[in-house]
């Protein structure tokens, strides 16, 4: 048993700091010649391939574990009322992945000043949990001393006493912590989209209360964020770790940023974002609940280029109770209705062909009518009324406001009243 667990640190060790490094979507210019000459040989000696077959052995056995998170993921799952033929919706997804890849190119800019960190951590039940997820920030705040930093934690349980949260925060994290009280549960949006709006520093960390920071995250984060002053919205890697807080997988994470809409939400679980990206596209959508950070992920790529890091900075716990395991197979019908509406919305952003014809109307109606193209085979009319200046990005938001609108209400058209954007 010894020499099993000292070989599965090995490969994760070998994983984590070796070959995720070598593989990673990112910006290969920092990939150094050392760690290329590193990637050469793994793959002639075939280390590669038994790195990919043990991560792959991990997998099934996290799976084996919790099986009822093993639903098939594909584009080609979305059901819709109207017909829409498999090769339309490839097409379509071929759409999204070009278009966002196109845009998928952050350059390393200057030094910028010293980012200041507000963590958002939702709570519900996991009180013993949440004991162990503070003491790992404190724990990354030990290498940054000289960093403004707050942590919210939005009590979102009625049945634990805000006391019992503050007791459970360690002394050098009490003078920096808030705890929001819920006035009953609302949900995982709300409550997201109340911290958010209470945070007073500009990047805002995800953290659930189950899970842990890494040692070296927020070090790490603040490195990233002055090389690359034009992201807003950075995703790390994370390690896969149990109940008792032991490494189960290193997760390998191979996708780019642009294969988002064919591999599921792959810009997480450790999400920073920059709150005025929140300002400029909205916050988390309550109708999206369980799956809000994909949807707003792929409202970001949309938009703006997501930067994948190969740093592992979070640490996401698997037990029974953990919202990807105990509602996934509402997670999965979330998912295929997310996907659904941002195939239409490419397809109107890139061929500017709309579901329904769209009549524009409020004070900015005279500019919109003006500016954007509409090419739409049907002959269905619907309302739209505009206070938004239209610009580019406007442009793509309100696209996916008609698809989000028209996967709603498609069935039903004549008798909803206008979108308001």
């Amino acid at each position: 048993m010894r020499l099993v667990r000292f070989a599965e640190r090995i490969r994760h060790f070998v994983i984590r700091h070796w070959y995720d490094r070598c593989v990673w979507a990112g910006d290969r210019r920092q990939i150094s010649i050392f760690a290329r000459a590193i990637e050469l040989i793994f793959r002639i000696t075939g280390i590669e391939s038994a790195i990919l077959l043990w991560n792959h052995f991990d997998t099934k056995n996290i799976l084996l574990h919790f099986p009822e998170v093993d639903i098939p993921f594909t584009a080609e799952l979305a059901d819709s009322e109207e017909a829409i033929s498999d090769s339309a919706r490839r097409e379509w997804t071929s759409l999204l992945v070009n278009y966002v890849r196109g845009v998928q190119k952050i350059s390393p800019g200057s030094t910028v000043s010293h980012p200041e960190f507000s963590i958002i951590i939702p709570f519900f039940y996991h009180l013993d949990y949440l004991k162990f997820c503070l003491e790992s920030v404190q724990r990354a705040t030990l290498s940054i001393d000289n960093t403004q930093l707050e942590i919210l934690i939005i009590n979102d349980d009625p049945s634990v006493a805000p006391d019992l949260i503050r007791a459970g925060i360690p002394s050098g994290l009490y003078s920096k912590t808030r705890v929001i009280q819920n006035p009953r549960n609302l949900g995982i949006c709300t409550s997201l989209n109340r911290a958010i709006q209470e945070a007073r520093y500009p990047w805002i960390l995800h953290l659930d209360c189950d899970d842990l920071l890494s040692d070296e995250s927020l070090k790490v984060l603040k490195c990233r964020i002055r090389r690359y002053p034009n992201a807003r919205y950075i995703s790390s890697r994370m390690i896969d770790i149990d109940s008792e807080g032991c490494t189960l997988r290193c997760r390998i994470r191979k996708e780019r940023p642009s294969d988002i809409v064919v591999s599921g939400m792959v810009a997480g679980h450790l999400k920073a974002i920059r709150r005025d990206l929140f300002d400029q596209i909205g916050l988390y959508q309550a109708e999206y609940e369980g799956c809000q950070d994909y949807e707003f992920a792929l409202r970001v790529s949309i938009v703006e280029p997501i930067l994948f890091i190969p740093d592992y900075l979070y640490k996401y716990r698997w037990h029974g109770n953990t919202q990807s395991v105990s509602k996934a197979q509402r997670q999965a019908e979330t998912t295929r209705k997310i996907i659904d509406t941002y195939l239409i919305a490419i397809q109107i952003i890139v061929n500017h062909r709309f579901p329904v014809a769209i009549n524009i109307t409020g004070p900015l109606a005279h500019e919109w009518k003006g500016k954007l193209i509409q090419k739409s085979s049907t002959q269905n009319v619907i309302s739209a009324t505009v206070h938004k200046p239209f610009n580019e990005i406007n442009r793509r938001l309100f696209a996916i406001q008609i698809a989000r609108w028209y996967i709603e209400h498609r069935s039903k058209m004549h008798s909803i009243p206008s979108v308001v954007f």
